[in-house]
């Protein structure tokens, strides 16, 4: 197994053998979660994240799945074959997941934003989610412009949980949103601050997966689509916007709507 991504928070939580055992098993993905509740896996999609390693094919299920908390296993398979040329720091393996800080004038804001907005069209079907934020919309600007908690948590209650598939729509909104913030400038920083402590009470909301890809938001940490298209603001390729837009049914639109909010919010 040759592992071509390893997000750096992984890299170094797996140096610290801790036992995982299987959380979930998909096409082209097993999931793990380790005795203390963090969930990690190995795949084979294009797609890098923090604690998600990016491998060619996935180990023999058979190893995997035979014992409930597989250390010396999952050790043998990352530690032992693949994970010990990126404990040498192998820049070409190991994966940052945090994007890069950035200061936008306000007419950078507004161009990026106008390129968004126009790239969206035929939103799929969302469970009613669509209709939810635009009701929304304008209240969560007001909330993060002036940094009311509790206005926000009042929202994002009703949120966070909402929508299709195993990371609900109104989750992935969110998660896009943080990072956005996160990584912006003084005044988007303030922003994220009151967001943060507004959505850490309500993600028993969702589901255990849904809440660690927003406990990595809310430490700065993106998946590949998403940091990409950070990166590039002010400036998005056409491309970069595309392979952001088609993650997952419902994903990659509410994660693009996530970052307009999070242009829009400070303006």
């Amino acid at each position: 197994m040759k592992i071509f991504s390893l997000g750096i928070p992984l890299a170094r939580w797996l140096t610290r053998r801790h036992a995982s055992r299987v959380f979930a098993r998909f096409d082209a993905t097993i999931q793990f979660e380790s005795r203390d509740g963090l969930l990690w896996a190995i795949t084979t999609r294009d797609n890098p994240g923090a604690y998600r390693a990016m491998v060619d094919a996935l180990p023999d299920w058979a190893v995997i799945a035979r014992s409930d908390f597989c250390d010396e296993a999952i050790s043998a398979l990352l530690i032992g074959d693949c994970f010990a040329h990126t404990a040498r720091n192998d820049a070409r393996v190991l994966w940052d997941p945090r994007p890069r800080s950035r200061t936008l004038h306000e007419y950078e804001r507004v161009i990026a934003a106008w390129e968004i907005a126009l790239a969206m069209h035929d939103l799929p079907d969302a469970l009613g989610f669509w209709d939810l934020l635009a009701e929304n919309w304008e209240q969560i600007r007001d909330g993060l412009h002036q940094r009311d908690v509790a206005h926000l948590r009042g929202i994002f209650a009703r949120l966070i949980g909402r929508g299709p598939g195993l990371t609900p729509t109104g989750d992935d909104f969110a998660q896009a949103l943080l990072v956005t913030l996160r990584t912006g400038d003084a005044a988007d920083r303030a922003a994220f601050r009151a967001l943060a402590r507004a959505i850490v009470p309500v993600l028993p909301n969702t589901t255990r997966a849904s809440q660690q890809f927003l406990r990595e938001a809310l430490s700065g940490y993106a998946f590949g689509a998403l940091k990409n298209l950070l990166d590039e603001l002010p400036n998005l390729s056409p491309v970069t916007m595309q392979k952001l837009l088609r993650v997952g049914a419902t994903s990659g639109h509410a994660y693009t709507l996530g970052v307009l909010m999070g242009l829009d919010s400070t303006l």
